[in-house]
């Protein structure tokens, strides 16, 4: 099953005349999240062009469990229904693929898409959340 992703909202706006941000707030960043998502589940794909920096979050929720579930991070250069995907890499070049603890890993963007894909049988509730930024976002000067 194809699970949609939400972008998630800020939870404060910067606050008027106050230099810096509030929390929860940076322009030119964005947080989307695939949640509830089950075995074999795969997200549905994120444009993310414009963007070059990521970081993702893999998370248990509502008593969700991994089981023999792994998630691993697609990307693609095409848009649409791409015709091939490859597995996006962290800064060390390792592959972000077969997953199965909750974690934090941070990337480098160069992909027209992305999304998580899970495999195994008996994964629930595994949630995948991602932050992208331009390398210029929450910088002032």
């Amino acid at each position: 099953m194809t699970v949609g992703w939400v972008e998630q909202q800020p939870a404060a706006a910067p606050a008027p005349g106050v230099a810096g941000f509030a929390e929860g707030y940076s322009p030119g960043v964005k947080i989307f999240k695939w949640a509830n998502l089950a075995a074999a589940d795969d997200g549905a794909w994120l444009p993310v062009s414009g963007f070059t920096e990521a970081s993702m979050a893999i998370m248990l929720e509502g008593g969700g469990a991994f089981g023999d579930s792994t998630v691993s991070m697609q990307c693609a250069f095409e848009y649409g229904t791409p015709t091939k995907t490859y597995i996006q890499q962290d800064p060390q070049g390792n592959n972000i693929t077969a997953r199965n603890t909750e974690e934090a890993e941070q990337f480098l963007l160069s992909a027209q898409q992305i999304r998580p894909k899970l495999t195994g049988t008996t994964g629930t509730g595994i949630s995948v959340l991602l932050r992208l930024s331009t390398t210029r976002a929450g910088r002032q000067g």
